[in-house]
């Protein structure tokens, strides 16, 4: 989101701080080179979520077109010589879980409940759907998998792209960031002198030797040539139109027979000066004329425009603006270190009143902005009033008795602390208290834009070591819970070690998990959601579009959740779930300092190990133990896995874990299986599936057979459990339905073999009558997808279980399903021209996906046709009305008629 105002600070300011650069596609560029024979490239590093592009996300995500127009956008980049470094955020910082849970309750939450409260008529218009869009929820693995393809073709010269003779090569890499994308693009862009092209105007306070610059995404300009005779036709358009507004009051022949009327014409057009006589010609003052957006940004006689990330088909040059840390500090008259600190007074992402708590317990409602600034004064005049203000106190400390440190230079606390003291709203009504809690809050803001310095030989090196791209020292990329740890370090689990700097021997499993887990997240194959679990114990699912009537889809009382909790116990015995110490009780605490205060040494119970570990409880505190209603039904979803990974992990001679029954006849096949076999087997038990069809089917299906049995299982026990007469959103999953969402996955042979017209329908571009139904079953199960994708990177099966998401079309779901309500007539469901569903799913598939779940399965929904207008009228009798007389107009034979003979 950025810093209040700043955005607009800067496009309004745009002449004075911003600089143009063209980038063009016949290799010349508006930049100082001194060896013109060889042109560099100019070096990008791209928020990889800035640049996801607007696309039709009312179906659940037209991933193939969002993946075309990534392909797309990377060629033409990569055209006028640019490199290419995408970025994308790592978990979550625990101090922006506020501004995480506000931006889901304003765009997701929000926007679901505007979607279901408002008419089917609305709903289609393409104004409400782009004020009330919604990121679908495989998105961001769509980004990542066709980034990394191209990542590996861009490497080298791509095919169906011209490169100029003075260009070399040009390269597009994909990186992780360790937290927060925001300073490691910076440094990362600093340590390869690059610009940074993003939507967030942090980029404009962070700063480093050899960054380069801030270019925001949405004033990219991709400019085309005219052709000849539309320039020659501009040139002229504004003398014609001049001249021809004057020639009409005049006939024909009076121009003709006149031949000095159009050299008088020249002179009165030119306006130029006194006239002979010494008189000045009145001219009126005509109306300003407005211009339109599109006027401006196209004008007569100059080449089209078109602005946004995404490309038009045919361009020229890519011209864009870069604005810099020291162009906008000097604007506003300030050094460009004190920019963190403007940031944090007008309100970032850690100090803004919806991100952060309140200041003060008696005004709960009142955040820092409320006690410095007026309601009503604008964002814009706030940053101006901030930065006037930290320049006069600035300027008043470095006076000769200004207040000084006793180091001799001028402390940040001291500036913090003065600015707020003049900008207070009220200071005779703010206490000390109140004021030390807004300077700690702007220390904490400011913070967030500090770059460590590098601690290598060569910091315009990457890849220092091989878990990160920036950072020597693993200590600096905070990921605690993948720090390798010593075998006998009795410190709790997450504290770095000795082994620390070094790759970690293959020695101890949990040291081999661990490396295992930070490789995958380098190179793009692990979610980091999982690291979410691992590093600071939440998980955040992608909400979608859902009713805001029911429970959300993300609950753990649906679909996803028994899913999710497999993958917790994954991780848990893989490396271990982060869980925050428990606070001590009152008690404790006073009998601590009441020992301290007497010279005692208080008693901490020993550290549990494995020698004296017969001799603890039986009880085992770390057992994953699954809540269930004492009624259900179901057997315990855990139960499986607790087997599973005993066997996986290795059972000692005596396990706390409850094992299923028949475990040992599982054990003795699992002998005789590969190791990778058995990993596959495990995907397919979490979710119920291990059936001899699901397992031989090709490595494409695996993962989107799982999923869908896990609905169709789910959907079906929540009907028993709701009773006979469930409501629409409850009912089980028909077949067509079924079939819809196997479709849309867009995989195998059938699929990617029909053509032409077979599968035109099921693509084009008519409106889909749009049902709750149907949205509420793809909100489902975009959130099982997510979880089992989940498991399988869990696993490290990613390249043998794929999951290509980059195929997934949600309008084929929704098109399918309303022709299943809907049937086309005959003529028109031909065999010529349309696919039954059945014939782009692989053979086997379909018996894989209903084995054993015939009872689950409901009967197909078709919408019942009303009765004829002639048979309704033909039983039909009159009512009375009120009065117990017939209507006006109504005779007693009409009543004979109705009767039967």
């Amino acid at each position: 989101m950025g810093v209040s105002g700043l955005t607009t600070y800067l496009r309004t300011h745009r002449l004075a701080v911003a600089k143009t650069v063209e980038l063009n596609k016949d290799g010349e560029a508006t930049q100082d080179t001194d060896d013109l024979s060889i042109l560099p490239n100019v070096e990008i590093v791209v928020d990889g979520w800035g640049s996801l592009a607007r696309i039709p996300w009312v179906y659940g995500g037209e991933y193939d077109r969002f993946a075309d127009a990534i392909k797309r956008t990377v060629d033409s980049w990569m055209s006028v010589g640019v490199n290419l470094s995408f970025v994308f955020d790592g978990p979550q910082e625990e101090s922006k879980f506020q501004t995480r849970i506000s931006r889901l309750m304003s765009s997701n939450v929000h926007h679901s409940t505007l979607f279901f409260r408002t008419s089917q008529l609305t709903r289609v218009a393409p104004r409400f759907l782009n004020e009330t869009q919604i990121i679908p929820p495989l998105l961001y693995t769509t980004c990542v998998e066709t980034l990394l393809d191209l990542s590996s073709c861009f490497t080298t010269k791509p095919t169906g792209i011209s490169f100029p003779s003075t260009r070399p090569k040009t390269t597009l890499k994909v990186y992780f960031a360790d937290r927060e994308a925001d300073p490691f693009m910076a440094e990362l862009a600093a340590r390869i002198g690059a610009y940074v092209a993003a939507l967030d105007s942090d980029f404009v306070i962070l700063n480093a030797a050899g960054y380069r610059g801030y270019i925001p995404l949405d004033e990219l300009e991709w400019t085309t040539v005219l052709p000849p005779s539309d320039t020659a036709r501009s040139r002229t358009v504004s003398s014609i139109s001049v001249n021809s507004s004057i020639a009409s009051l005049l006939s024909p022949t009076e121009i003709s027979a006149d031949s000095k009327f159009w050299e008088d014409l020249a002179d009165v057009s030119g306006g130029g000066g006194d006239s002979e006589e010494g008189f000045k010609p009145v001219q009126k003052k005509k109306r300003a004329r407005t211009v339109s957006a599109k006027s401006r940004l196209n004008p007569v006689g100059s080449a089209p425009t078109t602005r946004g990330v995404i490309p038009p088909d045919e361009f020229t040059s890519l011209v864009f603006p870069v604005y810099t840390p020291e162009s906008t500090a000097a604007s506003l008259g300030i050094p460009p270190p004190l920019l963190p600190l403007l940031a944090a007074f007008v309100g970032n992402d850690f100090t803004r009143k919806e991100n952060s708590s309140p200041i003060s317990t008696s005004m709960p409602h009142y955040s820092l902005q409320d006690f410095l600034y007026e309601h009503k004064l604008p964002a814009v005049k706030r940053i101006i009033y901030t930065a006037n203000t930290l320049a006069a106190v600035l300027q008043g400390l470095s006076k000769p008795n200004g207040r000084k440190r006793k180091g001799g230079g001028i402390g940040v606390v001291d500036v913090i602390r003065t600015t707020t003291k003049r900008m207070l709203l009220r200071p005779g009504h703010t206490t000390d208290p109140e004021i030390d809690m807004i300077v700690n809050r702007i220390v904490e803001g400011a913070l967030f834009y500090a770059i460590p310095l590098s601690s290598t030989a060569h910091p315009q090196a990457l890849w220092p070591t091989s878990f990160c791209p920036l950072h020597a020292n693993i200590d600096q990329c905070r990921l605690e819970a993948l720090v390798p740890v010593e075998e006998n370090d009795t410190s709790p689990r997450h504290s770095p070690s000795a082994q620390k700097h070094s790759i970690p021997s293959q020695s101890n499993p949990l040291i081999m998990v661990q490396n295992q887990y930070i490789q995958a997240y380098r190179a793009g194959i692990l979610d980091p959601k999982i690291l979410d679990v691992l590093i600071s114990g939440t998980m955040w699912p992608r909400i979608f579009l859902e009713s805001p009537d029911m429970a959300s889809c993300a609950s753990s009382n649906e679909a996803a959740g028994p899913l999710r909790r497999w993958l917790y116990a994954i991780l848990d015995q893989g490396i271990g779930v982060y869980v925050p110490l428990p606070e001590p009780e009152d008690e404790v605490d006073e009998a601590i300092q009441k020992m301290v205060a007497e010279g005692q040494q208080p008693r901490i119970a020993p550290t549990k190990t494995t020698e004296d570990e017969e001799s603890w409880d039986e009880e085992d505190e770390d057992e994953i133990i699954d809540v269930m209603d004492a009624d259900s039904e179901e057997e315990d979803p855990l139960v499986a896995l607790k087997g599973a990974l005993q066997r996986l992990k290795g059972a000692k001679e005596e396990s706390h874990l409850p094992t299923i029954p028949g475990q040992e006849a599982i054990a003795e096949e699992d002998e005789e299986k590969p190791k990778m076999k058995r990993k596959i087997y495990r995907i397919a038990m979490s979710p119920r599936s291990n059936h001899p069809k699901v397992l031989a089917l090709k490595k494409e299906w695996i993962a989107p057979v799982v999923a869908t049995r896990w609905l169709i299982r789910h959907a079906g026990s929540r009907e028993v459990e709701r009773g006979t007469f469930p409501g629409p959103m409850h009912r089980k999953w028909a077949k067509a339905e079924i079939l819809a969402l196997m479709v849309a996955f867009g995989v195998g042979t059938p699929w990617e073999s029909a053509v032409g017209g077979q599968v035109d329908d099921l693509l084009s571009e008519e409106p889909i009558d749009l049902s709750e139904r149907t949205i509420q079953l793809l909100a489902r199960a975009l959130s099982v997808i997510e979880a089992v994708q989940m498991i399988v990177q869990s696993l490290g099966l990613t390249t043998r279980v794929p999951l290509s998401l980059s195929r997934f079309r949600g309008r084929v779901f929704h098109r399918l399903c309303a022709r299943s309500l809907n049937p086309l007539p005959r003529q028109q469901a031909s065999a010529e021209t349309t696919l039954a569903p059945e014939a782009l799913l692989d053979d086997g598939v379909w018996d894989a996906v209903s084995e054993g779940l015939e009872m689950h399965i409901g009967d197909d929904l078709t919408k019942k046709k009303k009765p004829k207008e002639k048979d309704a009228h033909a039983n039909s009798q009159p009512k009375m009305n009120a009065r117990g007389r017939l209507p006006a107009g109504t005779s007693v034979f009409s009543l004979l008629a109705g009767m039967d003979a």
